[in-house]
């Protein structure tokens, strides 16, 4: 978004850089992300959750192609377009390190028992037998 801004020479070097830290950030997520889910997604849903994240990354492509489409004559759109993809990859970065526990797998792996199951309590929230379902689960 910034390319060229600070320096005019160093402008086509900052954006190929950017584009791949991009990629590789993007190619990270999209293949860390489904194994995410489907270590803490229940068994009844897990298909459901992993069809929901690319159906979410289409509409996210869609989006961008009307946006773009908007800002076709618009002399510094492509700023304005690699800007505002910023904005949902921020709010979900932020979400997933506030609110997601540590992978309970991951957590027993390393013997860390309580831990794994309290991340497990905590993704049955919201159930009846919240504590019972961890202690079977470990």
């Amino acid at each position: 978004t910034c390319a060229g801004l600070v320096s005019q020479p160093f402008a086509w070097t900052s954006i190929i850089l950017g584009r791949c830290v991009g990629g590789v950030g993007n190619g990270f997520i999209l293949t860390i992300f489904p194994v995410y889910a489907a270590e803490l997604a229940p068994g009844q849903y897990r298909g459901k959750v992993l069809t929901l994240f690319q159906f979410n990354i289409t509409v996210g492509i869609f989006l961008m192609a009307l946006i773009n489409n908007f800002l076709d004559g618009v002399s510094y759109g492509w700023r304005i377009g690699f800007a505002i993809q910023c904005i949902p990859c921020l709010i979900i970065f932020f979400m997933c390190i506030f609110f997601l526990p540590e992978s309970p797998r991951y957590l027993m792996k390393q013997n860390r028992e309580e831990e794994a199951r309290a991340a497990l309590e905590h993704l049955c929230r919201g159930t009846k037998n919240a504590t019972v379902i961890a202690k079977n689960e470990i």
